[in-house]
Parts: C-alpha cells; sequence; structure tokens
C-alpha cells in the first residue's frame, strides 16, 4: 500500500511540473542552423571575406516548439483591443520593433491572441505572456509573424 501511495505521489508531482510553461527568451525561437548561419556571416565580415547567403534561410522556426506551453518576455504591440482589453497583439522583443523599419524577422515576432482578452499594457512596458505556441506563419500589414500563441496570460515582467 505504502509502495502504490509512493507511485502515486510521483506521478501526480510529474503532471504538476509537466503543466508548467517552458520560460523562453528571444534566441531560443531561433533554429541553431540559422544562429550558425549568423555565426559564419560575422566572422567572414570581421575576416573581409564575402559570403554568399540568401535571406530565406533566415527567420525560420522551430518545429520541435510546436504546441509546447511557453511564457516569454517580450513588448505588445496591440492589433484589436478597446481601452482596457487586448484581445490580438504582436509581441516583439524590443520596443519600437514593427514601428521601424526593417521589422524583425519572422521568428522573432509572436502573433497572439487571447480569446477572452486581457488587460492592455502600456506600450513601452515589458510584460511575459504565456499560452501556447505554435509554429504557424501570419501575414500582418505590420509584419510576417513566424510564431502563434493562443495565451491564457498576461502579467508584468519582473527580474
Amino acid at each position: 500500500m505504502q509502495r502504490l501511495i509512493f507511485i502515486l505521489l510521483c506521478c501526480l508531482s510529474f503532471t504538476v511540473n509537466a503543466s508548467e510553461p517552458l520560460n523562453l527568451q528571444w534566441q531560443d525561437l531561433i533554429p541553431q542552423s540559422e544562429k550558425d548561419l549568423y555565426e559564419k556571416i560575422g566572422l567572414a565580415q570581421l575576416n573581409g571575406e564575402e559570403i554568399d547567403f540568401n535571406e530565406s534561410q533566415f527567420g525560420q522556426t522551430r518545429a520541435e516548439l510546436n504546441g509546447s506551453q511557453v511564457r516569454i518576455p517580450g513588448f505588445v504591440i496591440p492589433l484589436q483591443s478597446n481601452a482596457n482589453t487586448v484581445t490580438e497583439l504582436l509581441l516583439v522583443p524590443f520596443y519600437g520593433a514593427c514601428l521601424h523599419v526593417p521589422a524583425p524577422e519572422p521568428n522573432q515576432i509572436i502573433y497572439v491572441k487571447f480569446a477572452q482578452g486581457a488587460p492592455l499594457p502600456e506600450m513601452w512596458e515589458v510584460v511575459y505572456v504565456q499560452g501556447q505556441l505554435k509554429t504557424q506563419s501570419n501575414s500582418h500589414e505590420l509584419a510576417e509573424t513566424g510564431y502563434l500563441m493562443q495565451a491564457t496570460k498576461i502579467e508584468k515582467y519582473q527580474e
């Protein structure tokens, strides 16, 4: 009986931990192959060499993140909102992204949807957004996005 209780407790603790979101940073959204290419280009420029690359090699998503529960900090660009609530937004890694040209790569912009709406933060305020991440591109007049998030939570950023 004690053994059964121990096994059940282990399973329950695993379930609780499994529901914790992945805490991501923006560089985590970039595939390793793209990071390697950035490094190769940077080294070539330092050495005064020219390197041939195709711009379509940039902005790819990480398929293994598809369907993951994640939490990521960023700045909000509201797309659908009223005075106090936002239902759709772009989450970006730095203030002013998408408002200046060029916009970040698609894998550095997340199209976020809140089914029930969420409190609208100040434009310059860093927030955490949490929800299910999908590798789904979306075209918006402000930018191309590589990820879509069905968000469940938005909160102020705290270090």
